[in-house]
């Protein structure tokens, strides 16, 4: 057991270096083992295939495969595709004495089956170390299965009595040049970034990820409901090279051919959030990063369609008539106040 432990963490490795790399497909982390050596190790591909077991598969030959065994973070595939052997196929094929799985895919066409299918090979598999772990790496994947909808993280950067920008708008840089950097990276880990039309006239940003040797960005997603962005914009003139995606209630032809336009129904505060949801699950995106101001955190807040909050605190005071980060959710109770899970990264 402490082996397998041991093994599976290093197949987590591998998985986290994949996050938000992967596409609509999990970053999933694969190591081959014999006479307790790591021989062969790999994680999904970026774009999502090849899928990780093929590849460290592929790395070694027959002979070296038979009578390994494999660590694998979540259950293999088990469909076949043109001109595409399914993973669990491949693993049988290779004569591995024993199969390790992290956790079970939530995908309702797979979850279970393969391991199924290891079992009726004859192929000793254990399921379940490291579980929780492993089932943290695929939270977007896995709320995308069965919900139909995205992991959706909310950042904020805040002064350290809660307001995102002065009174006059100002807001560049209420934190430093070091939660800044951890903003990026956070960037990195997920398939796309959201905000509003506010934040695009207000601040102009590019929202891409700009890190040393970082050539990943996510996908951007701007709300617009009125369809007011410029022409001129940052997000405009870099939609070419970034993919970009509006959503609106208007008619999009006077749109940049290089943005993809989708149209779904206003509620009363603005877009309808669930269609604007259930489109990006669509879309194969996993996990959704917001960051907006006031207006999008808030319509986000009121909807509870936020699983996880990251603050980044300065040590900057503003006072009270700064811009506050969340504005009003209209409570009359402490026990109708919203709880999410929280992390807090504040300046040293």
């Amino acid at each position: 057991m402490d082996n397998d432990v041991y093994f599976m963490n290093k197949a987590l490795d591998m998985a986290k270096s994949g996050i938000g790399r992967t596409g609509s497909n999990p970053s999933v982390g694969c190591i081959i083992v014999k006479d307790d050596k790591i021989i062969s190790s790999a994680r999904t591909e970026n774009g999502g295939r090849p899928h990780a077991e093929c590849l460290a598969i592929d790395k070694l030959h027959d002979k070296e495969l038979a009578k390994s065994t494999v660590y694998i973070t979540l259950e293999p595939c088990c469909n076949d595709k043109e001109n595409d052997v399914s993973c669990v196929k491949k693993i049988i094929q290779s004569k591995f004495s024993r199969v390790v799985i992290g956790t079970i895919d939530p995908n309702p066409k797979i979850s279970g089956t393969s391991i199924e299918i290891l079992k009726n090979n004859k192929i000793e598999t254990t399921v379940g170390i490291l579980k929780n772990e492993c089932e943290e790496i695929i939270n977007g994947f896995k709320k995308r299965m069965l919900q139909n909808r995205p992991y959706i993280t909310l950042k904020i950067a805040t002064s350290l009595d809660g307001k995102i920008a002065l009174a006059n708008g100002k807001s560049k840089w209420i934190t430093s040049e070091k939660l800044r950097k951890l903003s990026h990276q956070l960037r990195s880990k997920n398939d796309a970034i959201l905000t509003g039309i506010g934040t695009v006239i207000a601040d102009d940003p590019l929202l891409t990820c700009r890190l040393y040797d970082e050539q990943h960005s996510p996908i951007r997603i701007i709300l617009d409901s009125d369809l007011r962005i410029s022409k001129n914009s940052q997000i405009v003139q870099t939609a070419k090279r970034i993919k970009t995606i509006i959503f609106t209630s208007q008619n999009s032809k006077n749109i940049d051919g290089d943005i993809k336009v989708i149209t779904v129904k206003k509620s009363d505060i603005g877009l309808n959030l669930n269609d604007v949801l259930n489109h990006i699950a669509d879309l194969g995106i996993n996990n959704l990063l917001i960051e907006g101001g006031q207006k999008i955190n808030t319509s986000f807040i009121k909807e509870n369609l936020i699983d996880k909050i990251i603050l980044f605190q300065s040590n900057k005071f503003i006072g009270g008539d700064g811009l506050n980060a969340i504005g009003k959710l209209n409570l009359q109770d402490l026990n109708q106040c919203f709880e999410f899970e929280t992390e807090v990264i504040r300046e040293n």
